[in-house]
């Protein structure tokens, strides 16, 4: 069997062991489509509202494809006891902008999960270094999700600093400026840089290089918010 399709509300295809569908289309709103231990399915593809897929945790589905809404039920894996895995089904999942690294969130007043980053993914980093000289070199943090610098705000006591924000996969690369070449010389409310070539690629080292400092500097701080 090559292509097992649905076209009316609420059937139920169930591929037994004997099956080895190519592909499983569920084209109407409700359907369940449960393939079981023994089958083999490459691609599922279900191109409206509210849908429904169930694999078990024998199977390898290679792509799952949602085309028109992105409302969808999500069976999930979790360690149970004696190290049998069991199935959990989560209704009125909603994704949407989703990136590598993102996690489900309840959210209590929609009353479905989403998509959201994880907890303090966009903390805003910082650095202190105090009487910095030309040279320095600081690391600040690596992605782990695709990230786009919003602000990036430096501030001096004495003197000025002129530095760079560069980010690469090797940290021992010449790396991407994420910032035009900034010069310091606020004492109050710092100074905010250019931002550019975003958004920082997942996997990225993201590092702070001073290239000029000119007079007495007793600190120099940089906070970079994303």
């Amino acid at each position: 069997m090559t292509s097992v399709s649905i076209p009316a509300t609420k059937n139920k295809v169930v591929v037994n062991e004997s099956g080895g569908a190519a592909s499983v289309s569920v084209p109407v709103t409700k359907n369940t489509v449960v393939v079981d231990e023994s089958g083999d399915v490459t691609s599922v593809s279900i191109p409206v509202t509210e849908n429904k897929v169930v694999v078990d945790e024998s199977n390898e589905v290679a792509s799952v494809s949602i085309t028109t809404n992105t409302v969808a039920v999500v069976t999930v894996k979790i360690a149970g006891i004696n190290g049998v895995d069991e199935l959990y089904e989560l209704d009125d999942v909603q994704v949407a902008d989703e990136v590598e690294g993102d996690v489900l969130c309840w959210d209590d007043a929609q009353q479905r999960w989403e998509n959201r980053a994880p907890a303090n993914a966009s903390a805003a980093r910082s650095a202190t270094i105090a009487e910095p000289v030309s040279g320095d070199s600081f690391t600040l943090f690596k992605t782990t999700r695709e990230t786009t610098l919003t602000d990036v705000t430096a501030l001096v006591s004495g003197g000025s600093v002129t530095y760079e924000i560069r980010y690469a996969a090797d940290r021992t690369a010449t790396g991407t400026l994420a910032i035009v070449t900034d010069t310091v010389t606020n004492t109050t409310n710092g100074d905010v840089a250019t931002v550019q070539n975003q958004p920082v690629p997942t996997g990225s080292w993201v590092w702070l290089d001073i290239t000029t400092v000119t007079g007495t500097v007793n600190e120099f701080n940089v906070s970079v918010a994303f």
